[in-house]
């Protein structure tokens, strides 16, 4: 019968670590090293906090409008119109339209022959205004401190709907726009036209149409 041999165990021959153990206790080491470093710069650096920025507060009250929806001005000087010429609400510029069904040549043929100033002389009416508080929807060329702007609608149907400055126009009839002013302190609707509006409306009913206050 052959002899059984025997492990190294059993035979009292100590056993060598294994590889791994000690892969492990190097990284036990390198972990609490690096919190040890961390710990040392959150505690002596020097954490630079940016400070809560506040609101940035403009002094004065912003400048309120001089004309008024109604009023009739003429235009003083050669104004430059928004959009390349096609005026404020950037009117048949089919921005809508994707490149492949545009002939984007012949736009820009019609771009460069647009006339991009408004004439001196020209007379229109006040449709609209965009106070100073309302900046942000100003064209994109017109720069500097907040101000309001007036929307005209011009006589000549070749100008398109824009804004301009105030020292750019001259007040010629302002019999519309009062008119509009002791309706508006009578309670009589003065906003845009809606159909079955007239001179006597005063309130708008939400659940059927237009009528008169009893």
């Amino acid at each position: 019968m052959a002899p059984i041999s025997m492990t190294p165990a059993a035979a009292g021959t100590p056993l060598r670590a294994r590889r791994f153990a000690k892969g492990r206790l190097f990284l036990i080491l390198s972990a609490a090293a690096l919190a040890a470093l961390l710990t040392n710069v959150c505690c002596f650096a020097k954490v630079r906090v940016k400070p809560f920025k506040k609101p940035r507060i403009r002094p004065g009250m912003l400048p309120e409008p001089t004309f008024r929806i109604g009023d009739v001005v003429r235009l003083k000087v050669p104004a430059q119109l928004s959009n390349d010429g096609r005026g404020y609400y950037n009117e048949g510029a089919a921005t809508d339209v994707p490149d492949h069904q545009r002939d984007l040549r012949a736009d820009r043929k019609r771009t460069e022959r647009r006339r991009k100033f408004a004439e001196g002389g020209l007379e229109g009416q006040v449709v609209g205004v965009i106070k100073a508080a309302h900046w942000e929807n100003r064209p994109n060329h017109i720069k500097g401190n907040r101000r309001p702007l007036i929307m005209v609608n011009f006589e000549n149907d070749r100008v398109p709907l824009d804004v301009f400055e105030e020292n750019d126009l001259e007040l010629l009839d302002r019999t519309l726009a009062d008119e509009r002013k002791k309706m508006e302190k009578a309670g009589k609707f003065i906003s845009y036209w809606k159909e079955g509006v007239t001179p006597d409306t005063t309130w708008w009913d939400y659940t059927g149409g237009w009528g008169k206050s009893e």
